[in-house]
């Protein structure tokens, strides 16, 4: 969350107490800044001072209570910013009716702290309540009910109920086009919503289709310049480097970066995304010195703004193992995986949905090292969680199925490449019906299988590699503050 969405309840709210609203501001300044000590200091600073008040304001309790939890969002620290939303939730529900709107803004937010957590029947039920306080407010029609649908839609998507996020998602549109006309802003927000759920599935052509769509109106409405006009720009280039539509994702990537670096003073994080961006399509391109470069600035930005164990550093240091993998260097490789990891234990623990995409990771780089076996112990691991957290009929599961197989394939064991495949065949269909591509890869490899003796296994005729154990730790140890990449 952004300093300036994060902080848009308490914005010009009016109150009798100048030091209050004194430290209001102050703490929206240093927020913007990425001062966040200072404005957590200021926000607790503020709340104490207004429950002295002869007369406590209850909003402003609530405002200062949303602001401050949305600091530590954006610091990873996702149980005291439920902590704070909750306090603020329960001040919320003593508010006047007319306040419904601001209860709705409580349960949206800790539905998504839940969700950022993995937890997603919190979500759920938070969502549940979102959607009970937005037709309070205008009933089944009103524009808040659309955004209920909306939020619905970014858990269905994580759950990979991509159906039911696009009814709900169809629902929220009609009704915003009804009460704000097809001219508003906020009807872009749900095309990049569509544009997301297609993404998740693949569907890179429908995904590409909203993602334009929200971009020519954040255009029109906003402006060429605007933040979320970046953020368009950042979705279409996203789409386009899965697509390895190298030159058009490049061109997309520079259009947000350009806009990002003009109100850098304030949101300087979102460039470590965009640097990540670009460092991926040179390492792709052999331009190797230019990504390193890139991906150094990106480590400076973020240990300046979040520090160095944050998921932004580990998002960095996958996109370092990642250059390493298209240099070969797979040593390397494992290390700034590991090191991502060790990051996203400390914040996540050890069993969230992106544990099992970092032992994905690594399963599939000891894959590159023909070191089988251990692959196979990275991609079961992730595949158990993914179980676990996701239900059996996940996209991420139908991966896991995959990769474990190809696996087992390697390792001669065709029995269990055959059964693993064909769990992952009727995973795809479920996930994406049977035209997507990956249904017609896995039903490929299968009719490959029944062809080939069983002895003799498939594709490549070497014997696996000897491998050596993995002692490689993963404590906090493993971490440094060097820039130095190469």
């Amino acid at each position: 969350m952004g300093a300036n969405t994060s902080h848009i309840l308490a914005q010009n709210l009016p109150t009798s107490n100048k030091v209050v609203y004194e430290l209001q501001n102050h703490a929206n300044t240093c927020a913007k800044k990425g001062q966040y000590q200072k404005a957590i200091d200021c926000y607790k600073t503020a709340i104490i001072k207004v429950i002295e008040l002869p007369d406590i304001d209850k909003k402003t309790c609530v405002f200062l209570g949303h602001d401050l939890a949305m600091i530590y969002l954006k610091q990873n620290k996702y149980k005291l910013a439920l902590s704070y939303l909750q306090k603020a939730l329960a001040i919320s529900l003593q508010l006047e009716e007319s306040d419904v709107a601001i209860t709705q803004k409580m349960w949206s937010k800790m539905g998504l702290v839940n969700m950022y957590q993995g937890f997603y029947s919190e979500a759920e039920m938070c969502y549940n309540n979102m959607l009970i306080a937005s037709r309070l407010v205008g009933g089944d029609e009103s524009v808040c009910v659309a955004k209920a649908l909306e939020d619905f839609s970014l858990l269905y998507t994580k759950q990979a109920r991509h159906q039911k996020a696009l009814n709900a998602l169809k629902k929220a549109l009609k009704i915003k086009l009804q009460k704000l006309g097809d001219n508003h802003d906020s009807i872009a927000d749900t095309y990049t919503r569509v544009g997301q759920v297609y993404h998740d599935q693949k569907e890179y052509c429908a995904a590409l289709a909203n993602y334009r769509k929200s971009l020519t109106i954040k255009k029109r409405e906003l402006g060429k310049e605007h933040i979320e006009t970046a953020h368009c720009f950042m979705n279409i280039a996203n789409v386009c480097y899965e697509c390895e539509e190298y030159e058009e994702a490049l061109e997309h990537y520079n259009l947000a970066l350009n806009i990002y670096k003009m109100m850098a003073d304030e949101r300087e994080d979102l460039l470590c995304p965009v640097y990540k961006g670009i460092a991926l399509i040179y390492g792709r391109t052999g331009r190797f010195v230019d990504s390193w470069r890139l991906l150094e600035d990106a480590q400076k930005v973020c240990l300046k703004r979040v520090g160095k164990t944050h998921l932004i550093m580990a998002d960095i240091y996958e996109a370092i193992g990642t250059v390493f993998g298209f240099k070969n260097n797979h040593e390397k490789t494992k290390f700034y995986l590991q090191k991502a990891l060790v990051i996203k234990k400390k914040i996540l623990g050890e069993e969230h949905p992106l544990i099992a995409s970092s032992y994905e990771k690594l399963g599939s780089n000891y894959k590159q090292m023909n070191k089988y076996q251990r692959a196979l112990d990275f991609h079961q691991k992730a595949m158990t969680i993914r179980i676990d957290k996701l239900s059996e009929n996940h996209s991420s599961v139908a991966d896991s199925y995959w990769e474990v197989g190809l696996l087992y394939i390697e390792l001669r064991d065709i029995d269990k490449a055959k059964e693993t495949l064909q769990t992952c065949l009727k995973s795809y269909i479920k996930c994406y019906g049977r035209a997507n591509p990956v249904y017609k890869k896995v039903l490929t490899k299968l009719e490959e299988i029944e062809k080939v003796v069983p002895s003799v296994g498939i594709g490549k005729s070497r014997k696996p590699t000897a491998e050596a154990t993995d002692h490689t730790s993963l404590d906090n140890s493993s971490i440094d503050l060097s820039l130095k990449i190469y």
